[in-house]
């Protein structure tokens, strides 16, 4: 990482450029998200993600379509890919190659938000179902129960 510690800049981007660069395999995934949150807790994401040429870009772009809707982590993700659609969304329109891919992460998303729309139908359904076999007696629930144990 980077150690020189007089440029905020300096500070900011050189571990997220290392992280996305150098890391590969199996963990590279989780090193890039601490590095992402800690850039966070800073106030250096912004900074981080700034200034990029097309290049530098892509493979944030590429971790985000990759990984935007990891569980645990979709959240803080989603936070990461609307500041780059912030910074970046007059570049989208220049290059075919980022376009492309802005287009497959309006993709996954979409896809998420019905799902998410699915999930919440489903729990409503669940939440019926659920309220109508409580309002039952409490005989009902035991059958093979006699009258005179209840």
């Amino acid at each position: 990482m980077c150690v020189c510690l007089l440029s905020m800049v300096c500070v900011c981007v050189c571990p997220l450029v290392m992280t996305l660069t150098q890391h590969k395999g199996k963990n590279r995934f989780d090193i890039v998200y601490d590095v992402l949150q800690e850039l966070a807790r800073r106030d250096g994401l912004v900074i981080a993600l700034s200034k990029r040429s097309e290049e530098e870009l892509h493979p944030v772009l590429k971790f985000l379509t990759n990984r935007l809707l990891h569980p645990q982590r979709c959240r803080f993700l989603i936070d990461v890919a609307n500041i780059v659609t912030d910074l970046y969304g007059s570049v989208v329109c220049s290059s075919k190659s980022t376009r492309a891919m802005y287009a497959l992460l309006k993709v996954k998303l979409d896809r998420e938000v019905q799902f998410q729309k699915q999930a919440m139908q489903l729990l409503g359904l669940l939440d019926t179902i659920l309220l109508g076999a409580s309002k039952r007696s409490p005989s009902s629930e035991i059958p093979n129960m006699p009258p005179h144990a209840l």
